[in-house]
């Protein structure tokens, strides 16, 4: 749920001033409606997308800055990996604030499960920072668009929800 805002903002951010408009007002629409419960929790993710998201409107439409458009896909990557490398050096990491949803209280300081939250943030910043640095390289001109936006993102992605989904098992059982 908390990336479903991004998840739509990136299916429309395609370097247009229209796609990032329409992907910046559905993912307001999402933070306001579905994920307004984890607004109202304070969750750094859906925080760190409300402000991003408007930010983005608010210099296209607002100051009329239609340049940056063009780095949409960057600014939304590199806003997600120091999201989460931020989240980490603040003792706080991403991973954490949606897991104790579905922890009980009592593991909460257990030190295997602010461990396995730390290398799970630390692995999707780099996810990210990977997506961050393909969508300038392509910008700039390096690459095909199927390999350096598409194929390549796309496998970092997998990678990170394998890595999401298989590491705590295996961290716990190691």
């Amino acid at each position: 749920k908390g990336f479903l805002p991004w998840i739509l903002f990136l299916s429309f951010a395609d370097g247009s001033v229209s796609g990032l408009g329409l992907g910046g007002m559905l993912g307001v629409a999402c933070l306001l409606s579905i994920n307004f419960s984890s607004l109202k929790k304070r969750f750094i993710l859906d925080w760190s997308a409300l402000v991003f998201f408007l930010v983005m409107l608010i210099t296209v439409f607002g100051l009329k800055y239609y340049k940056i458009a063009e780095f949409d896909l960057f600014a939304a990557n590199a806003v997600l990996c120091l999201v989460c490398f931020i989240s980490v050096a603040f003792q706080k990491p991403v991973t954490q604030q949606y897991a104790k949803l579905r922890v009980s209280e009592v593991y909460w300081h257990n030190p295997l499960f602010v461990k396995t939250n730390y290398w799970v943030t630390l692995t999707w910043g780099i996810v990210f920072l990977c997506a961050a640095v393909f969508a300038t390289l392509f910008h700039y001109g390096f690459g095909s668009k199927l390999w350096m936006m598409q194929i390549v993102p796309t496998i970092c992605v997998v990678l990170g929800m394998a890595f999401t989904i298989l590491f705590p098992d295996t961290y716990k059982a190691h």
